[in-house]
């Protein structure tokens, strides 16, 4: 590694470090924010970059309509800011900036510790946002629909404002397709929610095969392309796999369900959000079952982590010197549990040593 990014790496440590220690400072805020985003828009190459590129310089206005409802915007804005001279990694830069600008506004609405909640984001899933591009610019919008499920306005109307966010997120990538079951869950009432969850885990991870062929049977070439690439190309039929991802998931979402079973947990946080919390978990269980076919799947639980890191910080109150034990606990246990994340995606699920996910964000960026 080059000695720019030695330094990269070392001060990308201190600043998440730095994050869980002051927790809340909205200079040392900024001063994430922005390292974050030199991070991701100074990076000039990484696993998908070439794909990406090729796809933003291949469009057209053409393009716009191949699709249908699926990419159409991608391709518009790739066409335009293509012919106005912007160059895949402008491009990019100014897209996921506005993706990161939406959440770190909601995290600045909803956090307590605000630089303790991006510490944990920039441990896990920043490193793969950086490398997913497209799916990052989408990401944005999937987190601000989410948020305005917790909004305190007439329930019809939120759920009309979330389907057009999503509608949106899908014209960046297909994957956000998969959010339209979060609106029709949201209606379920709450208390036959949980086994709509676990019934649903086990009918979808019964009926996988049938799940592959009906989207690879769809007529929008986008879809279909990525189902046929993901359920096919990249599925592992490997049972051990399929716990390992299972047992990933269920660390971060039990320490939710067990902490929302206390009355003092549901008053810090708030009844609201508490509720917010215990839907959007229990339905991301439906995603689980994805996870038999490849982890790239993980991408969607990423909008329900990032929530779920806010509630964590927002329990991490250190008063007259002194913390409660049990929100200690969970603080350093969701702190580990990120940390574990980076490794386990940047390697374990790669397949390739630390340092060479290291190498291509911070030796391939052109800031360091």
């Amino acid at each position: 590694m080059s000695q720019g990014a030695i330094f990269a790496t070392i001060f990308t440590v201190i600043i998440i470090i730095g994050g869980i220690v002051i927790r809340k400072n909205k200079f040392y805020f900024v001063l994430q924010v922005i390292w974050t985003l030199l991070l991701i828009c100074g990076n000039t190459y990484s696993v998908d970059f070439v794909g990406n590129s090729n796809l933003y310089y291949s469009s057209n206005f053409i393009d716009t309509h191949r699709e249908g409802f699926f990419m159409s915007g991608y391709y518009y804005l790739s066409a335009l800011f293509n012919n106005l001279g912007f160059s895949y990694i402008q491009f990019n830069a100014l897209f996921a900036t506005l993706s990161t600008l939406i959440i770190v506004e909601i995290i600045l609405k909803l956090s307590q510790n605000p630089c303790l909640t991006f510490s944990m984001f920039m441990f896990y899933p920043l490193t793969s946002s950086i490398i997913q591009k497209r799916y990052y610019i989408a990401m944005g919008l999937l987190v601000l629909g989410v948020y305005i499920l917790l909004l305190d306005i007439n329930k019809v109307v939120k759920s009309f404002l979330y389907i057009f966010i999503i509608s949106l997120a899908c014209q960046i990538h297909t994957a956000s397709i998969f959010f339209f079951t979060l609106i029709v869950y949201f209606w379920i009432p709450d208390k036959i929610k949980k086994y709509v969850s676990i019934i649903g885990l086990i009918v979808m991870t019964m009926c996988k095969s049938q799940l592959a062929s009906l989207l690879e049977s769809s007529d929008n070439t986008s879809l279909s392309g990525k189902s046929s690439f993901y359920f096919v190309t990249l599925a592992s039929n490997n049972v051990f796999h399929y716990i390992f991802w299972i047992g990933w998931h269920l660390l971060f979402v039990t320490l939710i369900f067990y902490l929302l079973k206390k009355e003092t947990v549901r008053t810090t946080l708030g009844v609201n959000f508490s509720h917010f919390l215990w839907i959007i978990n229990w339905w991301s269980l439906l995603i689980i079952p994805l996870y038999s076919f490849d982890p790239v799947f993980t991408r969607l639980f990423r909008v329900v982590i990032i929530f779920n890191y806010i509630a964590i910080s927002n329990l991490f109150i250190i008063k007259d010197r002194k913390i409660n034990l049990l929100y200690f606990n969970s603080g350093i246990y969701q702190i580990l549990l990120s940390l574990s994340s980076y490794v386990i995606f940047n390697s374990l699920a790669v397949g390739l040593p630390l340092v060479g996910v290291l190498i291509q964000v911070f030796e391939n960026n052109m800031f360091f």
